[in-house]
């Protein structure tokens, strides 16, 4: 039997030519999902990351929007890894502006 997954904020995800682009210590990674409170992305195999891990880095959306984002390492698969963002997280605001947006050029993802 399966049961639905609940979140409690709204997760966008991302079309290959639209993901965003996480910055940690120089390095680019695109971002598959994100809400306010988290994200998923695509690590490189040769940085190690570990659940529990800090990291601190900034997100840039490909409109021009950015936020500053430091979270824990929830989930590390494969070539995903997954963040729990602290504090203020990714501004609801930019959320909407990436929602709207996605669902005007994307409307057969929604």
């Amino acid at each position: 039997m399966s049961y639905p997954v609940e979140r409690s904020y709204y997760r966008i995800n991302y079309p290959l030519t639209e993901r965003p682009m996480l910055v940690l210590e120089g390095r680019q990674y695109p971002v598959i999902d994100c809400s306010e409170h988290g994200l998923r992305f695509v690590r490189s195999l040769s940085v190690p990351l570990e659940v529990g891990d800090r990291v601190q880095g900034l997100l840039k959306f490909r409109r021009g929007a950015e936020a500053d984002v430091e979270g824990d390492v929830v989930r590390v698969q494969a070539d995903h890894a997954a963040l729990h963002l602290k504090v203020a997280g990714i501004p609801l605001s930019i959320i909407l502006d990436e929602q709207r947006y996605l669902r005007v050029h994307y409307p057969m993802r929604f």
